[in-house]
């Protein structure tokens, strides 16, 4: 099975069970505590993972690298997780899933913008994705969550767009996604030192009550090792090995795994929209991943044209 193919698929479980398993943490301890909290063993994770080349980086790197991959965590690893967990706050799991996954729309838009070229087959994928979105969403019965899982899947999308655009080839990739951990660590407590000056008190990060629970142990520590810290390093990988678009389709796999844990865990109603936007939005998928070899065939039947006129 081609490699891109198992990054993938990887990619769809990981992220199509870290929406439910997200939101018993939040329920648990709130979410930027359970935000904290995740990033944190992300952070320590990777770093033991990386040691010797962060090492080794950090002594022959200059300030602007480190900046620009710093730059590079905020909407991706910073921003769309951290307003993943709030909107978790105001929707179901089911809803919120389904609504993030506009981000290969974005990303597909983004790609054809600073190509200056339409493709037909990618512009064929973003109607059915946006179609089945909003069937999904009820067309008209957006709120505050919803709103911010539309704005979160443009954030999404603005990250995997830049990614694909600033390469480091000559530093490990999993030596990349710590830095940007640790950025993101940095940032992250930064906006709980706020969020706690504001409320004027310590709360729900250090309530020992929720903190040490099984649901909120089990959570922090799925979200933090497999939903962040191996989760990131298949999603850089893939952009490398393919493209920002292809990595951003191959997600729409996700929602299936998100809704059929929200139906039999959880106990979400699904509904024939439900069954009928979510079916578009795989369709789309299923185009995209696809793309490349649609593309290769069309090639070779261009090429052998010639050569049936000439013999004729």
């Amino acid at each position: 099975m081609p490699k891109a193919i198992v990054f993938a698929l990887c990619l769809a479980l990981i992220w199509g069970s870290s929406f439910p398993i997200s939101q018993l943490g939040i329920e648990q301890i709130g979410a930027l505590p359970f935000r904290v909290s995740v990033i944190f063993i992300s952070t320590v994770t990777l770093i033991t993972c990386s040691y010797r080349h962060l090492i080794s980086y950090l002594k022959k790197s200059t300030l602007a690298e480190i900046a620009s991959l710093s730059l590079l965590s905020v909407p991706n690893i910073f921003l769309v997780p951290l307003i993943n967990n709030i909107s978790l706050v105001y929707l179901p799991v089911s809803t919120a899933t389904i609504l993030i996954y506009m981000m290969p729309c974005f990303v597909s838009l983004l790609t054809m913008m600073a190509e200056k070229k339409v493709n037909l087959i990618s512009l064929c994928a973003i109607l059915l994705c946006s179609s089945g979105v909003f069937i999904l969403s009820g067309f008209d019965n957006f709120h505050i969550g919803e709103y911010l899982m539309i704005v979160n899947a443009l954030i999404w999308a603005i990250g995997a767009f830049m990614s694909q655009r600033i390469v480091f080839k000559h530093i490990p990739l999993i030596t990349t996604v710590c830095i940007q951990m640790i950025a993101t660590l940095v940032m992250t407590l930064m906006t709980y030192v706020v969020w706690v000056w504001q409320d004027h008190a310590i709360i729900n990060l250090f309530n020992t009550d929720t903190l040490f629970t099984i649901p909120t142990i089990f959570s922090v520590f799925y979200i933090g090792i497999v939903g962040s810290a191996v989760v990131y390093y298949f999603w850089f990988r893939l952009i490398e090995l393919k493209s920002a678009e292809y990595t951003s389709y191959a997600t729409l796999l996700s929602p299936v795994i998100s809704i059929a844990i929200a139906v039999t865990i959880l106990r979400e109603e699904i509904t024939n929209t439900t069954i009928l936007g979510g079916s578009l939005i795989l369709i789309s998928s299923f185009i995209m991943i696809m793309k490349p070899l649609v593309s290769r065939y069309w090639m070779r039947n261009q090429s052998h044209q010639p050569d049936k006129q000439s013999s004729n």
